[in-house]
């Protein structure tokens, strides 16, 4: 059964199901804080603009704390960059996303990454 709803979420996925996040079509043209303040579904909050089409859309009204604050991935077709949030660069926030903070990226680099470590936590009440 779990196969089947896996396989399921996938296809949903794959459709760019509007049930999976922020439905481009039911956004007007120009979008703004208080439109976006009204997709707030447990879906639309998980999903956000992942994998949808917002090219036609004119975003230029939306701040960046709003934006910054929706869940985006590298699949999204943003619209012309003039009709983005000022200042606001996808690239930049999925980069930023990536870094796992504390410096870890520098350890990393320097081939220290945990791997073949194991931490147990033993609690005695």
């Amino acid at each position: 059964m779990a196969g089947i709803c896996t396989f399921g979420f996938f296809k949903f996925q794959e459709m760019n199901h509007p049930y999976l996040g922020i439905n481009p079509q039911k956004l007007t043209t120009i979008v703004t804080d208080k439109e976006l303040a009204n997709h707030r579904s447990e879906l639309e909050r998980m999903y956000g603009f992942q994998g949808k089409d917002l090219s036609e859309k004119d975003m230029s009204k939306v701040s960046l704390e709003v934006i910054s604050n929706i869940a985006f991935d590298n699949a999204i077709k943003w619209p012309k960059e003039d009709n983005l949030p000022k200042g606001f660069d996808p690239s930049s926030y999925i980069s930023k996303g990536k870094d796992p903070g504390l410096n870890l990226s520098k350890i990393h680099h320097m081939g220290i990454t945990g791997k073949g470590v194991a931490v147990a936590v033993i609690d005695k009440l």
